[in-house]
């Protein structure tokens, strides 16, 4: 009887301490779970910084690139408005120039016509009446009605021989006047060709 009740209490012992180990085991199975969860909130919450950090960054690089854009629009803008400023400047000096051009092209010469036109030994004598506000005179003449190859002469006077002509020859002689205004030669039209004949 003492036997079996040693080896009961041996039994109960070895229980208990089975119990215990059991226990100590479960204990810190716990406590490595509730640190592993503490590792993975701490985990979540780097990672929730890190994205958060990441957002706010991509946010302030957003901000950049728009105000790089808006003023790649404004320096576009301004280039343009100069550009068309140019463009309207030079077409308004350019119809300007025009005008003046166009009032310099109206300038009206008065014109003459022969008095007298005479011929003479291998020469003739033109004379005509005065233009107003004229600077001189043109005589041509030619032996073609059609005054191919004429030659020209100019005089500021109302009367002009010609010489050095052939002998017996008829000539087709016209007249026309000419005035000077602002380093430029305006000219009033051909008269109509007269004939003479020279000795």
């Amino acid at each position: 009887m003492a036997h079996a009740k040693a080896e009961l209490l041996l039994a109960q012992t070895k229980q208990n301490t089975d119990n215990k180990q059991n226990q100590g085991s479960s204990d810190n199975k716990q406590k490595s779970d509730n640190s592993n969860t503490k590792k993975d909130a701490n985990n979540s919450k780097s990672s929730s910084s890190t994205t958060g950090k990441q957002t706010t960054t991509k946010k302030k690089t957003t901000k950049k690139a728009t105000k790089k854009t808006t003023k790649k629009a404004t320096t576009k803008k301004k280039s343009t408005k100069k550009a068309t400023t140019k463009k309207t400047t030079k077409k308004a000096t350019k119809k300007k120039v025009a005008k003046k051009v166009k009032k310099a092209k109206k300038v009206v010469v008065a014109s003459s016509k022969f008095t007298s036109l005479k011929g003479s030994k291998k020469a003739f004598v033109g004379k005509w009446k005065t233009a107003k506000s004229v600077s001189g005179y043109q005589v041509r003449y030619s032996t073609a009605s059609s005054m191919k190859k004429a030659k020209t002469k100019s005089t500021k006077a109302t009367k002009l021989k010609v010489s050095g002509l052939k002998s017996k020859k008829k000539y087709y002689v016209q007249l026309r006047s000419y005035r000077k205004l602002s380093g430029k030669t305006y000219y009033s039209a051909w008269t109509k060709a007269k004939t003479v004949k020279n000795r």
